[in-house]
C-alpha cells in the first residue's frame, strides 16, 4: 500500500512540474515597416526565459535564426532589400518547453513623401515644398483635375532638393499636384506610394493701365479688365 501511495505522489509531482514548466499564451506578434527597417513587437510569454527570432523570404520556406537567448519583447532589423517581402516568427523557451508565435510579414518599400505643400503662387507659377526622404530622388505630377489626368512634370535626381517652382502656368487656374520618391536598386527604380494631392490657384494676370488727361487737374486712368479679378487697387506717387 505504501508503494502505491508513493507512486501516486510521484505522478502528481511530475504532473505539477510539467504544468508549471509548460509555456502557454499568445504572442500577438506585430510588425511595422519604416523604409528598409522592420520592427517586431510581441506580448511577453509567462515563464519564458529567452526568445529566438527567425526570418525568411518565403512564408513556407526555410527560416534563418537571427538571434537567440534574446530577453526583450521587441526587435529591430535594418538594411533589408527594397521590393522584397520578409517573413518573421518568434519562439519562446524556458529550458523545458517552447512556444511558437504567429507569422508576420512586410514588403520593404519607400515611405511616402511627407509634408507636401503648395506654398505660394503668382499669376504664372506655383512653388511646392516637401520633407527630405530617404531616397535617391523624386517625381512630381500635375493635373488640372483633382483625381485624374496627372502627368509627370519633373524628375529630381537629388534627395537634398526639397523645393520646386512650377512655371509657365495659366493665370487664374487651379492646379493639382502629387509626388513620390524613388530609390535606384540594381539599376531599377523602386517607388514609394504617392503623396496626398495638394492644390493651388494661380493669381490673376497682371493688369495694364493707360492714362489720359481730362482737364487741368484731372487724370483719367483706364484699367484693362482682368479675368477673375473682383476689384482693383490703384496707387499713385509723385516720385
Amino acid at each position: 500500500m505504501k508503494k502505491i501511495f508513493k507512486s501516486i505522489a510521484l505522478i502528481i509531482t511530475i504532473l505539477f512540474i510539467v504544468r508549471v514548466e509548460a509555456l502557454e499564451g499568445k504572442f500577438n506578434l506585430k510588425i511595422t515597416q519604416n523604409n528598409d527597417l522592420i520592427k517586431l513587437s510581441w506580448d511577453k510569454i509567462d515563464d519564458a526565459i529567452e526568445y529566438e527570432i527567425y526570418m525568411s523570404t518565403s512564408k513556407n520556406g526555410n527560416y534563418d535564426l537571427l538571434v537567440d537567448d534574446y530577453k526583450l519583447n521587441e526587435y529591430t532589423k535594418d538594411e533589408l532589400s527594397y521590393g522584397r517581402t520578409y517573413y518573421f516568427k518568434v519562439t519562446a523557451k524556458n529550458g523545458y518547453d517552447y512556444l511558437n508565435s504567429n507569422t508576420v510579414s512586410s514588403k520593404i518599400s519607400l515611405n511616402k513623401v511627407t509634408k507636401f505643400k503648395a506654398k505660394k503662387a503668382s499669376s504664372s507659377s506655383i512653388t511646392l515644398s516637401y520633407n527630405k526622404a530617404q531616397a535617391d530622388g523624386y517625381e512630381i505630377y500635375r493635373s488640372t483635375k483633382k483625381s485624374k489626368g496627372f502627368k509627370k512634370i519633373k524628375t529630381i535626381n537629388d534627395n537634398e532638393i526639397v523645393v520646386f517652382n512650377d512655371t509657365k502656368l495659366k493665370n487664374n487656374k487651379v492646379y493639382y499636384y502629387k509626388i513620390r520618391a524613388f530609390k535606384i536598386v540594381n539599376n531599377k527604380k523602386i517607388y514609394s506610394a504617392y503623396s496626398s494631392v495638394v492644390s493651388k490657384k494661380t493669381g490673376p494676370k497682371k493688369p495694364s493701365i493707360s492714362l489720359g488727361s481730362k482737364g487741368l487737374s484731372t487724370i483719367k486712368v483706364k484699367v484693362k479688365k482682368v479675368t477673375g479679378a473682383i476689384k482693383y487697387q490703384i496707387y499713385r506717387s509723385t516720385d
